[in-house]
C-alpha cells in the first residue's frame, strides 16, 4: 500500500474517494498510453494499485483481508464481506484493469461504487461470491 501511495503521491490520510479516483486516473493513464509498460511493470503496478483499492474498500465498508482457497489447491489474498458473502481479488481484479484498451471501460471506480452502494444482490452467507 506504501507503494501504491508513493505512485499516486497520496498519503494514507487521503479520503476513499480521493485515492480510488487517484487509481482509477493511474489506471486511465496506463490504458491511453502511446507506449505500453511491459509485463513484469503492470505486474508491480496491480500489486501496489490492487493493494490499495482494497484497502479503500476494507477502510470505508468494513471489509476484510483474507487468504481463500482456489479449487485447483492455489490460494489467493482478497477482501471479503464480515460475513463472507462476497468477494473480490483486488490485485487480480485492477491487473485485468491495467491490460485493458480504448474503447474498454476502466471499471475499477464502478466496482467501488457498486460495493459502497451495496448493489451487488444478495449472496448468502459464507458463500464467497466473486465479484469483479
Amino acid at each position: 500500500m506504501r507503494r501504491g501511495y508513493e505512485h499516486l503521491k497520496l498519503s494514507p490520510r487521503s479520503s476513499a474517494g480521493a485515492t480510488q479516483a487517484a487509481v482509477r486516473a493511474a489506471i486511465d493513464a496506463v490504458a491511453s498510453g502511446a507506449k505500453k509498460p511491459g509485463t513484469d511493470a503492470i505486474v508491480d503496478l496491480a500489486v501496489n494499485l490492487g493493494c490499495l483499492w482494497g484497502q479503500t474498500v476494507c477502510d470505508e465498508l468494513g471489509w476484510q483481508w483474507c487468504a481463500v482457497g482456489l479449487g485447483d489447491g492455489r490460494e489467493s489474498v482478497v477482501v471479503v464481506t464480515p460475513n463472507r458473502s462476497n468477494v473480490v481479488s483486488p490485485v487480480d481484479f485492477v491487473h485485468r484493469q491495467l491490460r485493458k484498451r480504448p474503447p474498454e471501460e476502466n471499471a475499477s471506480m464502478l466496482l467501488f461504487a457498486m460495493l459502497k452502494g451495496k448493489s451487488l444482490g444478495r449472496a448468502k452467507a459464507g458463500s464467497y461470491v466473486q465479484v469483479g
